[in-house]
């Protein structure tokens, strides 16, 4: 599986990531969220720490994901990534 390590992202000084979510095929549905309390929706192949997620791809090419940050008052970070899948 391809594993997403979003631990280096950041909010503004003061505050906390309190929610990552994670949309594989950037359809705007987000397929995994974790919070600080519950990873366990983004479980596949192994227990991973908080901000870290994997996906198994079945095809390979290009592909582009999101990822969506909430900290902990409220405000909300998305990106989009296009990336090879091999």
């Amino acid at each position: 599986p391809a594993r997403f390590d979003a631990r280096g992202s950041s909010t503004e000084a003061g505050r906390r990531i309190i929610a990552y979510e994670w949309d594989w095929n950037a359809d705007g549905a987000y397929d995994c969220a974790q919070t600080e309390a519950d990873s366990s929706q983004c479980i596949t192949t192994a227990i991973l720490p908080f901000g870290v997620a994997e996906h198994q791809y079945t095809r390979r090419g290009v592909a582009t994901g999101g990822l969506r940050i909430t900290d902990d008052v409220g405000r909300v970070r998305t990106l989009l990534r296009t990336f090879n899948v091999r």
